[in-house]
Parts: C-alpha cells; sequence; structure tokens
C-alpha cells in the first residue's frame, strides 16, 4: 500500500491543451513522421475515442475491443458498438488492434467479438418473441462451445449487460 501511494504522489499529470469535442473529429496529429487520427465512436459508452496510427496498420479501441473475452456491457448502446466493429473488420488484414483489456488482437479477435455480440442479439430476440424477461434471458443463455475458453469477467456485466441493452434496443 505505502508503495502505491508513492507513486500516485510522485505522479504528474498532463492535462490536454486543447478539448475534444465529437463535431471536432476525426483529428489528425503529426507525430513526428507517423500520424494518430482521433475518431469519435461511440458504442460501449458515449464518449468512445479510438486512436488509428494509419502508417503502422495500428488502432488502440479502447473498450470496444475485448481480446478473447465478453465485452462489459454497462450503458452501451450494443447496436452501434456491433456497427464499430464492421468498421474495423473493413480495415487491413495487417491491422493490429490494442484493446483497452487483454493482449494485442487482429482482425479475427474482432470477429470473435462481433460472432459473441451476434450471437447475444440473436439469443435476446428469441426472449422477446417468447415474451421472456429480460432476468429470464440472461438467466437462460449458454456460452457457445467455442467461446467456453474466453473471459467472462461478470455474468451480469456481461451477459446481463447484453440482454438489457438488447432488450431496450429491439422492443
Amino acid at each position: 500500500m505505502t508503495w502505491l501511494l508513492e507513486a500516485i504522489e510522485k505522479a504528474s499529470l498532463a492535462f490536454p491543451t486543447e478539448p475534444l469535442a465529437p463535431a471536432d473529429l476525426p483529428k489528425q496529429i503529426d507525430l513526428g513522421g507517423l500520424t494518430a487520427v482521433i475518431e469519435f465512436h461511440p458504442g460501449h459508452s458515449p464518449t468512445d475515442l479510438i486512436i488509428r496510427i494509419p502508417e503502422r496498420d495500428v488502432v488502440f479501441t479502447g473498450d470496444l475491443l475485448f481480446s478473447r473475452a465478453y465485452p462489459v456491457v454497462a450503458d452501451a448502446d450494443i447496436l452501434a458498438w456491433r456497427r464499430v466493429l464492421d468498421r474495423f473488420t473493413g480495415y487491413s488484414r495487417r491491422t493490429q488492434f490494442i484493446p483497452g483489456h487483454g493482449p494485442l488482437s487482429s482482425i479475427e479477435n474482432v470477429r470473435e467479438q462481433a460472432t459473441i455480440m451476434d450471437g447475444l442479439r440473436e439469443h435476446a430476440e428469441r426472449m422477446i418473441r417468447a415474451g421472456a424477461t429480460v432476468e429470464e434471458a440472461e438467466r437462460r443463455y449458454v456460452v457457445p462451445r467455442q467461446f467456453q475458453h474466453f473471459e467472462v469477467l461478470s455474468w451480469s456485466f456481461t451477459v446481463g449487460g447484453a440482454m438489457r441493452s438488447y432488450f431496450s434496443a429491439l422492443k
């Protein structure tokens, strides 16, 4: 605990020199031979940004990509988030994605997350048609065999969050 507190006390904060608003994006920043492109893509939260380095085929995705894990869905616009994943799959096959959590990822990892989200949506649609409650839909979801080795941080935040988001968006 002492080490942690000392590290916090020694840290210096660097504040932005200019504000970023969605209307100002995308914004290009010259990094001295490389370009950082800041883009606004809400989905996981209303304030999601990505940073692309086009010359290196690198994309910092923040929480829009969960590598080999079920995505955490709290205040997500899950339909918009899914469209962001479609956008990511349109990038070069060489693109390396740096998620907010997890290891360096590829287009294949983006496709895995898209497949998970599609499966969650299909389950939500079936449950809505059957007249189930969102709680029942969460309880009745079964992780597909191909994703059983993926991390599920918290059932309520992942599957439950997805069911709440889909039920709200699809009803």
